[in-house]
């Protein structure tokens, strides 16, 4: 959960390194709280069905969207590839492959160009 807030407190930070856990944690918190919103959304009956998009996980998506790009930006980093490899979400299939292999890549353990290895939180 920390690294979960950490996130958002760093929602437009693009410099630095982020750890794998990090991102991870990140990735699989943001998941769950969305999932539980767009099931209030439907319990809500603020679901719409022609559209399949509720109002509060809108918006949560919406807020989303920076943190988690910046997140993966610095994720890639902490490898030493370029954030700019991010959009590699828009190549379908093969691209997606790729980036996820890299988002499991371990941290180099050394300085790299972007920063010093980043220390895990508890």
């Amino acid at each position: 959960m920390n690294y979960f807030i950490k996130c958002f407190r760093d929602y437009a930070v693009f410099d630095g390194r982020s750890s794998r856990s990090e991102y991870w944690s990140f990735s699989l918190i943001s998941t769950i709280i969305g999932i539980v919103l767009v099931q209030g959304d439907i319990q809500s009956t603020i679901w719409s069905e022609e559209y399949l998009i509720g109002l509060m996980s809108s918006f949560y998506y919406l807020a989303c969207i920076v943190p988690s790009l910046a997140v993966s930006w610095r994720r890639l980093h902490d490898i030493g590839k370029s954030g700019w490899m991010t959009l590699l979400w828009l190549v379908p299939v093969v691209g997606w492959i790729w980036l996820l292999i890299l988002l499991f890549t371990p941290s180099q353990d050394s300085e790299n160009s972007y920063g010093v290895k980043p220390v895990n939180i508890t």
